[in-house]
């Protein structure tokens, strides 16, 4: 029976490890690096010192966010608006979005605007949330819910409860 559970065990870890490099691989295949990275435990550990910005459409930020972070979009972005709103380009800004994606466009866009401290999270909130770190809902409400866009995507949310519209 030990051999059993051990030999489970031994398997379930073989089986996360292998998920977390699947999820490793998509995202390093889908961004450049163009835009510095910033682990989730270095932002969970230096939060404070960040501008954080989600780059995702206001539906995912709807349904949960990292405390604090400001909706910014992807789609609708408005370079002139966000310069005369956040005008020191000095400010260390940290980006986010489902995987990395999108954020790291964002990212570029903020680089050729002068901003000098960019950081895209890597993994972003799906790493957030499969390292258990804390979300919150449009009102507040801490929550387990983050929108992972589609089926297809929901793949790579390991822990939380996926939402997603199609």
């Amino acid at each position: 029976m030990k051999t059993q559970l051990t030999l489970l065990y031994f398997l379930l870890g073989t089986l996360a490890f292998s998920q977390s490099k699947n999820f490793e691989k998509k995202i390093n295949a889908l961004i450049s690096f163009n835009v510095d990275t910033i682990s989730v435990s270095t932002l969970k550990k230096n939060k404070d010192e960040y501008l954080v910005l989600d780059a995702r459409e206001m539906e995912e930020f709807k349904t949960s966010h990292i405390n604090g972070a400001q909706c910014v979009g992807f789609d609708n972005f408005n370079t002139d608006t966000f310069a005369n709103t956040y005008p020191d380009k000095n400010r260390p800004i940290a980006v986010y979005c489902s995987i990395g994606v999108r954020s790291e466009q964002i990212g570029l866009k903020l680089q050729a605007l002068g901003y000098t401290q960019v950081k895209n999270v890597y993994g972003g909130i799906f790493e957030w949330s499969n390292q258990e770190k804390p979300l919150i809902d449009i009102r507040e409400n801490s929550t387990k819910n983050v929108h992972t866009f589609s089926k297809e995507w929901s793949v790579w949310l390991e822990k939380g409860n996926k939402v997603y519209d199609k």
